[in-house]
């Protein structure tokens, strides 16, 4: 079965996060709301005109160099990293630096302090930040 990006921000999806034990993830900011309602994580962005700093680390986190969201990450001490491949936010971060950590994980390379973690979720891409 395959996924749609609206699947990425549904419960079924989402839900599936709460396998992992309780941490703060960094994913798109369209997964905010649904990661608050839907699991016991806390979240860095959400899409809402108040949330300046946090929209603005993630874009640094997915289009950045791996080092510099290593440091936003280790900042705001984020226990996983969620990605959703088919959302239009994928695209926009992969368009936007080829070379940067989204990019780089959708090719595969994946940095050693990122450990990739299986959920039930085909939707979603989740590794965890290691420290």
């Amino acid at each position: 079965a395959g996924s749609t990006p609206l699947s990425c921000t549904r419960r079924a999806a989402l839900s599936t996060l709460n396998s992992l034990p309780k941490s703060t993830i960094m994913a798109f900011s369209d997964q905010g709301p649904g990661i608050l309602a839907y699991t016991h994580h806390a979240t860095i962005a959400g899409p809402y005109h108040r949330d300046a700093a946090g929209i603005l680390d993630t874009d640094a986190v997915f289009a950045g160099t791996p080092a510099a969201a290593r440091r936003i990450l280790t900042a705001r001490h984020v226990g996983y990293v969620v990605a959703c491949p088919s959302s239009p936010d994928a695209a926009f971060y992969v368009h936007q630096n080829p070379n940067g950590l989204l990019a780089r994980l959708v090719r595969g390379e994946r940095p050693a302090w990122l450990s990739p973690v299986s959920v039930q979720s085909p939707a979603l891409r989740v590794w965890r930040v290691l420290r």
